[in-house]
């Protein structure tokens, strides 16, 4: 059964605006409270069945909106991560991945970018692109480790130096446009590869509607395969993907 409703209402931080040229998807006032980078693969047919009341609020008036209504979350603590997982309860995030995929949790090899093997670890879903801490393994220089990539299949995770975590460019897949593109052009945009990723200059080719290569104007660090690439014109959403490989 329907929700036999006009408009959903969410209490996303992000705007939507209608035009001249149509329906389209904006971060939000409070840009330290922006959600836009989420909300990427909302087509425009459903955006134009959704509002966001609080995309033109500050954090600090929702609260002070909550206090005069007196609603009983007007204290509650706010959350930057996943909203079903407790981050503070033991297991958290990994106890969520290894019911999901199990085979995650299985042990494999630590390999420099070299190819040295440094040693085991006891499952990828331990690691995460560009992490240092934790690793388990030290380096032949002396130089602190990151975590470069991580081959799923292989269960290897990728070691190196800092230097080792620039991209200049990569392809993004499953593209969903919330914006008039062309097949074969290419344009200059910002991108987000991480929701509390600054956005950063980039050249955009569209390979095809569902797959886009993306060059960085500087290299960047961080872009790790299976997050989710979004693309700006200033502060409009124009769309966004899945990363699928690195290109360097």
């Amino acid at each position: 059964m329907g929700l036999e409703a006009e408009i959903l209402v969410t209490g996303h931080y992000a705007n939507i605006k209608n035009n001249k040229s149509g329906i389209s998807l904006h971060k939000a006032y409070d840009k330290d409270k922006d959600q836009s980078y989420f909300l990427f693969a909302t087509p425009i047919d459903v955006l134009e069945k959704i509002a966001f009341p609080l995309g033109n609020m500050h954090k600090s008036s929702t609260r002070e909106y909550a206090k005069k209504m007196d609603l009983p979350v007007l204290d509650k603590p706010e959350s930057q991560d996943i909203c079903f997982v407790q981050s503070n309860k033991k297991g958290g995030y990994r106890e969520i991945v290894q019911k999901l995929r199990p085979d995650a949790s299985l042990s494999g090899d630590i390999v420099h970018v070299n190819g040295l093997i440094l040693g085991k670890h006891n499952g990828i879903d331990g690691f995460t692109i560009g992490q240092r801490r934790g690793l388990g393994v030290n380096s032949t220089t002396g130089n602190p480790l990151y975590v470069t990539k991580i081959d799923p299949k292989k269960k290897i995770v990728f070691v190196g130096e800092k230097n080792d975590l620039l991209v200049n460019k990569f392809r993004s897949v499953d593209m969903t446009w919330l914006s008039k593109i062309s097949v074969g052009s290419e344009f200059p945009a910002t991108v987000k590869i991480r929701s509390q990723h600054d956005p950063v200059k980039a050249k955009i080719y569209v390979e095809d509607e569902t797959k886009v290569v993306i060059s960085f104007e500087k290299p960047c660090p961080g872009v790790a395969p299976g997050q989710a690439s979004v693309i700006y014109n200033s502060d409009q959403v124009i769309g966004g993907g899945w990363i699928l490989e690195n290109l360097n």
